[in-house]
């Protein structure tokens, strides 16, 4: 889940299973998700409610991981 390369430690386990559950995984979907809706993902704390917020926002700001490409196994072939 990119949410906890950002929130960390500082959400327990149960809120980022929670979140998932719910489809709220990405900055996207956070930033679109209402206060009711994150809330029942975090025990109704608003500190966690904050907390996911601005991770989403930092997550929304982030540039994507470049996606390595294996080189080919074999050489190409020459007649």
């Amino acid at each position: 889940m990119d949410l906890a390369r950002v929130a960390g430690a500082e959400l327990p386990r149960g809120d980022y299973r929670r979140l998932l559950a719910a489809k709220l995984c990405g900055a996207a979907t956070l930033q679109a998700a209402s206060d009711p809706e994150i809330l029942a993902c975090v025990d109704d704390d608003r500190r966690r409610l904050v907390l996911v917020r601005d991770a989403a926002i930092k997550l929304g700001e982030m540039k994507p991981k470049p996606v390595a490409v294996a080189p080919p196994l074999l050489p190409a072939y020459a007649p």
